[in-house]
């Protein structure tokens, strides 16, 4: 269509068949041709057959269509290679986001970082777990958030660098709040193209739950040992102390009152009582009693141990606050045993207490699924003081059989462990927080119906 109907369309098409290559780069090399045709050079002249070098307009009329069909080759195939590389960045992005979506859900924290330690990536799942937000961490050495400091990092690197990679590495972590985390670590190197070395990437799993179920496992394994001793040592025990004292109890019966032997009766007495009253509570912190369950009033129950309490708590001008819920509903317990607890934190936290010391008791309804393994709604019973409070190294000691930092003769070191054993036996929890200097708190969690 591009030549004139002259009747050598057959010769000028054969002419240029000569000239017009299958490459791109042979058109883009005619295309040049054609300009230079046009600014009169005498370019492809050559290659015309002679009869009609001389028509010379004919050739430009043909160059001009060339021209046309030639750019827009060009510019179809600029279409196709733009949607092309549209289509392909929109199937990499969806890819990037699959992938970040998958990482940014994970509940453990994906930590990278470059040679020199310094944090480049702080996923959500560490910001859950630590508190940090990724931009208050990015750039900062990762050594200043293990509790051990660049000792633990150093630590890590030399595991790292020998064996190529690090699994179930147990470190302490400091969260924003100065909370104290047990993290168990994975790490290994990010690598280039060529295989080198350029970051490490951790995944950081908290061991916090797993390290309290731990806790509550020995806890158990302890009581059960002592469970097997307790039918002998009450034998041993008991037998002879009742003997005791029930013979001090028949001397002094028909004793007269300025008898001075009847003093050391009475002091025989008074310490085999406290001896049988010790074995009784040895006794029911190491066999397991079902409950004597029934309805129980929380509020009421507390209640009662602050009227039993109200002397003690006067002496020595204590402060008590209650914020108790009014609209708490009954448990099903056993309202001696409960009482036994709540009696036995309350006058921890008295001994704990200096003159005008405040001891607050407040209860809650926490909803359905605050515990794992319990689906029922739950009642929180929080003791707090202002007292001493208890140093770290003796928290994970308070429920041990006969642990007691009070002075000998003072404390048996049964009170905690009994009380840690009822609550159990009601399928509920009871845990501690302490600060030296600031105070403790219990928190009690127990299941309604």
């Amino acid at each position: 269509d591009a030549v004139e109907s002259t009747g050598n369309e057959e010769k000028w098409i054969s002419s240029l068949k000569k000239i017009f290559l299958s490459t791109r780069e042979a058109k883009l090399d005619l295309l040049q041709k054609k300009k230079s045709i046009m600014m009169g050079k005498d370019v492809i002249y050559p290659f015309l057959e002679k009869e009609f070098r001389d028509d010379s307009s004919l050739l430009i009329k043909a160059m001009q269509k060339i021209d046309s069909c030639l750019y827009e080759t060009i510019y179809q195939i600029s279409r196709i290679e733009i949607a092309e590389r549209e289509q392909l960045e929109k199937e990499l992005e969806k890819t990037r986001q699959y992938f970040e979506n998958l990482i940014e859900s994970s509940i453990d924290a994906l930590i990278a970082t470059d040679m020199k330690g310094k944090i480049t990536y702080f996923s959500k799942g560490g910001e859950r777990i630590l508190g940090y937000k990724g931009k208050e961490v990015i750039g900062k050495p990762m050594s200043t958030y293990y509790l051990r400091g660049p000792e633990e990092a150093r630590k890590l690197m030399k595991i790292l660098w020998t064996k190529g990679k690090v699994g179930n590495f147990e470190a302490r972590m400091i969260a924003k709040n100065n909370e104290i985390f047990s993290m168990n670590l994975s790490v290994s190197f990010i690598r280039d193209t060529k295989g080198q070395p350029v970051g490490t990437l951790g995944v950081c799993r908290d061991l916090t739950e797993i390290k309290k179920l731990e806790h509550q496992i020995q806890q158990s394994e302890k009581l059960a040992a002592l469970g097997q001793l307790s039918a002998g040592f009450a034998h041993e025990i008991g037998t002879p102390l009742n003997v005791i004292s029930g013979t001090a109890e028949y001397l002094m019966k028909d004793m007269n009152k300025d008898n001075p032997m009847l003093v050391d009766l009475e002091t025989i007495e008074s310490q085999a009582g406290r001896i049988i009253n010790l074995v009784q509570q040895f006794l029911v912190s190491a066999r397991y009693r079902e409950p004597d369950t029934g309805p129980v009033n929380i509020n009421a129950l507390l209640r009662e141990v602050l009227r039993f309490t109200e002397l003690q708590t006067s002496v020595k001008k204590i402060s008590i606050v209650t914020k108790f819920n009014p609209n708490l509903p009954e448990v099903t317990g056993d309202s001696h045993q409960l009482q036994q607890v709540f009696l036995n934190l309350t006058i921890n936290a008295i001994h704990a207490l200096k003159q005008g010391g405040i001891l607050t008791i407040r209860t809650n309804l926490l909803p359905p699924g605050s515990l794992p393994y319990i689906d029922n709604r739950l009642i929180e019973i929080t003791f707090y003081d202002t007292g001493c409070g208890i140093p770290e190294k003796n928290l994970q000691k308070i429920f041990d059989p006969f642990f007691t930092t009070k002075e000998i003769g003072k404390g048996t070191g049964l009170g905690l462990t009994v009380s840690h054993r009822i609550i159990e036996n009601h399928r509920g929890i009871i845990e501690v927080e302490s600060q030296p200097g600031r105070g403790t708190s219990f928190f009690i969690k127990l299941p309604v119906n």
